[in-house]
């Protein structure tokens, strides 16, 4: 599969300069593969790679191993700007691969722009940085390293313990001739990955058979925070340097010195879990580049690469850390501290168990030093004293909200008490002047969804807006549609600290009681409501919801239901017009048109067949123009999908036959439809419990939806409006994959 230069390259260039234009520069590379020749020309895209002309380019070699020999059915990556490689693990997202074949060479006949490419196979690893293709494509895999080590911090083996090893590859700090820019960066762009993890034995004990040679560090990872709220964190333990090749003895623990201290918390009215580190707080050298002598630019590369190399090499040393034990009482200890400078960081956290959002509750830290000990090691603990502790002001769950009080545009003033006896969506805006946080575009859309999933006037949206800066007096209420605003601008002397210490949004109760707190903005709130609120159940007077679920194997594209039709290419919404009126169509699912096409998917997971919104999308609105008044009797909806959380149905439908003065053809989201001419018909929810908590990946099935009244017609419309929700919100991908809409009547 070596390039060969043959008359093809002739009439190759001579064919592309007449249709590109002599300007151009043209690669022409042949391969011969088994009876078959095939010619890839390539056009130069020019500095940077991009632009019309980035055609994919043939890439070719040969995979030598460390005893000089070809290797046959070695692993090839190329990592490119659309995927990772993993050294050690399958990538979550790969890239193109090949294999070498048995005198050693590979070939990509069109590979794509890549950054780096990796080898990697029982005999060793190699890694070739885009630019860097040695002569004549040979490749030369290094061996394989190998960590033989125990952990025993304080001295004493700790099994069951995750060890991770992260390899030190990329990217490569390069010498210049510049004293002004001595270093550029080559190579990995962030597109290596270098890790993997091994646990100890019941000795404490474990084993890394394949390391790629270099620098190594090795980390313990510790299961840290209280029971709900859970997380692991990585302490670096030791940094070692792996030969290729060879096997590299490591003892993590038992040296240094142990540190002991009490945590003294400014108030403890409740009792919080605390957790902390012990870090190195200094560097041996700064980090913002190399010592650069005067004669730099008169320096041979051999001398600038050494100091350059020297200067990395130290300024990458992860930094010591070592977790804290914290006991009930406060007291707490580490193991293992070496001499040095550090700094003890401790804090507590909390998960809110309905939204998963952290929160800090208590902080802390304090510097000391760790003075030199014979043999580096003593048995003696150094005692720091108290680490003083700052709990932070914060709104609870289930207390009482605190009061507020804001004047409105009109000088008027708001109370929080005001809104007793409904929900209250209360948001806290920073502005700026010229910027605001959140952006009021952002608070009208998210208002607009939230309105639209309650009914009526069962919400109350307060946005309290908090000036910054010298022109706070000033400052000018905005408006904001949905919501009621007001500001303060004296907040810094009135308004509670608990709101000003960790900003967000909070729903509070009919009773003025705090329900949640959490980001404004995606899922969370919006899956909160929907936990209250249930699933919806409102329908117009006579006005029946029949739903059919089918699961696994008798889901087919026969949509078999019992009772209700199954999809129709006679009905009365064969020629109708159908539109996204609000919300973004993802662009891996189908137009609108499968709607009515009255055909359906072939399987589970035919996305160009079914029509859905971008994943994170909350809320969309898709209209049906029947072209004319139609008496309906049944309107039936449909989806299928190899994930319940996609095939579940959660919408309202509107009606209108479009005659109204007020009529608004595309209400958009947060416009009641109700308000400009259209007609409540029903709420559709296929979901077994509020939220959707049920849904789940892979389970295979089918809903259908049948809206009937049965004493008649559901009425006369022209126009029906689907306002769609997701069906559950801990997975941004909760869009229905909608197969299907038919319309019955005359």
């Amino acid at each position: 599969m070596e390039p060969q230069w043959t008359r093809a390259r002739v009439i190759g260039i001579a064919l592309a300069v007449l249709i590109l234009g002599a300007a151009a520069a043209i690669v022409v590379y042949q391969f011969h593969g088994s009876g078959a020749t095939k010619v890839v020309v390539v056009v130069d895209p020019g500095p940077g790679g991009t632009g019309p002309g980035a055609i994919s380019q043939p890439l070719v070699g040969i995979i030598i191993g460390p005893d000089g020999k070809p290797v046959s059915n070695a692993e090839i990556l190329l990592a490119t700007a659309n995927n990772l490689i993993d050294v050690y693990n399958a990538a979550r997202r790969a890239g193109p691969s090949a294999r070498s074949d048995k005198d050693g060479r590979f070939g990509f006949a069109e590979a794509p722009t890549w950054s780096d490419l990796v080898v990697r196979c029982p005999q060793g690893f190699a890694q070739v940085h885009s630019g860097e293709m040695p002569a004549e494509g040979r490749i030369v895999l290094r061996a394989w390293g190998r960590i033989e080590g125990v952990l025993k911090p304080g001295g004493k083996p700790l099994a069951e313990q995750t060890i991770a090893i992260y390899g030190q590859i990329a990217p490569r700090a390069v010498p210049t001739t510049n004293p002004n820019n001595p270093i550029r960066y080559v190579g990995g762009q962030g597109r290596i990955q270098l890790s993997q993890t091994v646990v100890t034995d019941a000795n404490g004990r474990f084993i890394v058979p394949r390391v790629v040679g270099g620098n190594v560090s090795i980390s313990r990872q510790v299961m840290e925070g209280p029971a709900n709220a859970r997380f692991t964190r990585a302490y670096t333990a030791a940094v070692v340097n792996v030969p290729s090749g060879q096997t590299v003895q490591v003892e993590i623990g038992g040296n240094g010195r142990p540190v002991i201290g009490k945590l003294m918390l400014d108030h403890n009215d409740e009792t919080l879990p605390m957790a902390g580190a012990i870090e190195s707080s200094t560097d041996t050298q700064p980090r913002t580049g190399p010592s650069i002598p005067p004669n730099w630019a008169a320096l041979n590369e051999q001398e600038r690469t050494k100091i350059v190399d020297d200067w990395y090499r130290i300024a990458n040393q992860p930094r010591f850390s070592a977790p804290i034990i914290v006991s009930a009482d406060g007291s707490f200890r580490a193991d293992d501290v070496p001499q040095g400078q550090y700094r003890i960081s401790v804090y507590s956290r909390a998960l809110d168990p309905m939204e998963g959002k952290y929160e800090i509750l208590a902080d802390g830290s304090l510097a000391f030093a760790m003075p030199a000990m014979p043999g580096g090691k003593s048995d003696q603990p150094l005692d720091v004293g108290a680490v003083n502790v700052h709990v932070r002001p914060r709104v609870k769950t289930g207390v009482a909200v605190p009061a507020i009080e804001a004047t409105k545009a009109d000088k008027s003033t708001v109370k929080l008490a005001d809104f007793r006896g409904k929900y209250v969506l209360l948001n806290f805006v920073f502005d700026y002047g010229t910027m605001q946080q959140p952006d009021r575009t952002q608070l009208e859309r998210v208002g607009g969804m939230f309105h639209d999933r309650f009914k009526g006037d069962q919400l109350a949206l307060l946005t309290i807006v908090l000036p910054q800066g010298p022109n706070a007096a000033d400052h000018t209420v905005p408006a904001l549609e949905g919501w009621t605003v007001a500001a303060m601008k004296d907040w810094r002397q009135h308004l509670e600290a608990v709101y000003t210490s960790a900003p967000g949004a909070y729903l509070i109760d009919p009773e003025g009681k705090v329900m949640s707190k959490f980001v404004l903005f995606g899922n969370s709130g919006y899956g909160m409501l929907e936990r209250i609120l249930g699933n919806m159940k409102e329908t117009a007077p006579g006005v029946t919801v029949v739903v059919e679920k089918l699961l696994d194997a008798a889901a087919t594209t026969a949509f078999d239901f019992k009772t209700i039709a199954t999809l129709s290419k006679e009905d009365a919404a064969q020629d109708a017009t159908f539109s996204i009126v609000d919300g973004r169509k993802a662009n891996f699912g189908g137009n609108v048109k499968i709607l009515n096409d009255g055909q359906g998917p072939r399987q589970d997971k035919d996305e160009s067949l079914m029509l859905t919104f971008n994943p994170g999308t909350l809320q969309g609105r898709i209209k049906s123009d029947l072209g004319k008044t139609v008496q309906i009797d049944q309107i039936n909806t449909y989806a299928w999908y190899k994930d319940s959380h996609r095939w579940a149905q959660v919408y309202k439908v509107y009606g209108s036959d479009g005659e109204g003065k007020s009529f608004n053809p595309e209400p958009k989201i947060g416009t009641d439809p109700a308000s400009c001419g259209w007609s409540f018909i029903t709420a559709v929810d296929t979901r077994e419990s509020p939220g959707g908590t049920e849904l789940k990946d892979d389970i295979r099935g089918q809903s259908g939806v049948s809206i009937r009244n049965p004493a008649g017609a559901i009425g006369k419309y022209r126009y029906l409006l689907f306002v769609t929700f997701a069906t559950e919100t801990k997975n941004s991908y909760g869009q229905t994959f909608w197969t299907e809409i038919d319309v019955v009547g005359h």
